[in-house]
């Protein structure tokens, strides 16, 4: 399975637009959001994504990472029997659905954390002053003691209810703060009845592989390069690029890596590096070894950054549209921007040892389509969020590295070349991220292609 993987990361709460705090008003009254998800199933296939990577589901307090009931779908999502319904869709698309675990700790308010403050036997562990001890100072969070066989069994039925209902495999949320031998034996626990189910850990900093390898995991997240690749395009320091590439053949070696540009936990890879740096950081992400994940809008370049306070993740998990026929097509004359993405996509279909065109030209031919901006989305939204056309070569560089993803060499090539030679001449473009990283022949933008030209 992990083999041709390509995942949307969804936060459903913040997609679905739930209300994460006490003082958010329900204003939808919608019982059953998951529902909701249904016109983006579609959406998903068409991208080229053949699986679904949500965040936390189960029934919580607010942000989802607080759980009180790991055996009960969030009321704020629907029920068990709307997530029954949400597999049925995916296993009709061929879309595999892969769940946020969170077996590192508990909200405060269930009743195993509870139980631990008044005195009676819980896995939860309690600090010299009577309350939980909480998980890295966040005050709504319990940790649970991994070396109580009732932490190993709760997480082992768990992972398993879900399983027999459909779901092909766990994330495991801060799984570098749970000792790896208790991921191994649970995972080998929950393999003797799911032989299949498959297990990504996330992990910042730290030993990836053994992770990988003593934890028993088959990925980790590869967080090492998604910040080579945000903070080179940013900085223009194609070392660094070059660096975390190398980096990642290390890893690769060892195991696939769960690769991407963004997710819920920190800022917009748009917001970052902009719609030219987001399209260059998608065609990176795409050509790479690992098992590549593309976060709800960005694909859309849909923008955001973090905050501060207990609102610090509102904006990078804000709703989606209701639908995504909601974002509206390209203004007329930009038939090109097609072409000139399958043309960068062609390219990674041949063969990668030398036949096909060089990275810095497919690069080149993708951060050009993604400067043709599609028009804003309808007025109304969550802001901050803007569409480009990042979309289409994204999509098509999706389904694309379905064939080959054997490129990190000619990566690296492109990192050496450009920090050689870090100004090129731009002459008849504007200056941006793709004309540092391209030896390709300058072409000017069609003034029809331009957001806002007629």
């Amino acid at each position: 399975m992990l083999e041709h993987a390509i995942w949307w990361h969804l936060y459903p709460l913040g997609a679905l637009g739930a209300p994460i705090r006490a003082d958010w008003a329900d204003t939808a009254g919608d019982t059953a959001r998951l529902r909701r998800l249904e016109p983006w199933l579609d959406y998903v296939v068409e991208l080229g994504c053949n699986g679904l990577l949500l965040g936390p589901i189960f029934e919580s307090t607010t942000h989802g990472y607080d759980t009180i009931d790991y055996f009960r779908i969030d009321s704020r999502l629907g029920s068990n029997e709307d997530f029954d319904w949400l597999i049925e869709q995916c296993n009709a698309r061929g879309l595999d659905v892969v769940l946020d675990g969170v077996f590192n700790h508990v909200g405060v308010q269930h009743p195993l954390s509870l139980a631990a403050q008044n005195g009676e036997p819980s896995p939860v562990l309690m600090a010299d002053d009577g309350y939980p001890q909480h998980w890295e100072g966040h005050l709504d969070l319990a940790e649970l003691d991994h070396s109580d066989p009732a932490t190993f069994d709760l997480t082992v039925s768990v992972m398993q209810y879900w399983l027999e209902r459909g779901i092909a495999g766990w994330r495991l949320d801060v799984a570098y703060s749970v000792p790896n031998t208790f991921w191994a034996a649970v995972i080998d626990r929950v393999h003797e009845r799911f032989p299949s189910a498959i297990f990504l850990g996330e992990i910042i900093h730290g030993n990836y592989t053994a992770l990988i390898t003593d934890g028993h995991l088959d990925t980790v997240t590869q967080y090492e390069l998604w910040k080579g690749i945000w903070s080179s395009l940013k900085d223009r320091n194609l070392w660094e690029l070059a660096h975390a590439l190398d980096r990642h053949v290390e890893f690769s070696a060892t195991a696939r890596m769960q690769t991407f540009v963004g997710n819920h936990d920190v800022d917009r890879i748009a917001s970052l590096v902009g719609d030219d740096g987001a399209a260059i950081a998608a065609t990176i992400l795409f050509t790479l070894p690992g098992i590549p994940s593309v976060y709800q809008g960005d694909e859309q370049a849909f923008r955001a950054e973090k905050g501060a306070g207990v609102s610090t993740d509102d904006a990078i998990r804000a709703p989606v549209p209701a639908s995504p026929l909601t974002l509206r097509s390209l203004a007329g004359g930009c038939t090109s921007i097609t072409a000139r993405s399958s043309a960068c996509v062609g390219a990674i279909r041949g063969s990668p040892t030398g036949r096909s065109r060089s990275f810095t030209r497919k690069t080149r031919s993708c951060a050009t389509a993604s400067r043709a901006r599609a028009y804003p989305i309808q007025s109304g939204m969550a802001p901050p969020m803007r569409t480009t056309n990042v979309t289409r070569s994204t999509s098509s560089l999706i389904w694309r590295s379905q064939v080959s993803r054997q490129h990190s060499a000619m990566a690296r090539n492109l990192a050496t070349r450009a920090a050689a030679d870090p100004t090129p001449s731009c002459e008849g473009t504007r200056p941006g991220f793709a004309d540092c990283c391209s030896d390709a022949p300058r072409r000017r933008i069609r003034p029809s292609c331009r957001r806002g030209s007629t």
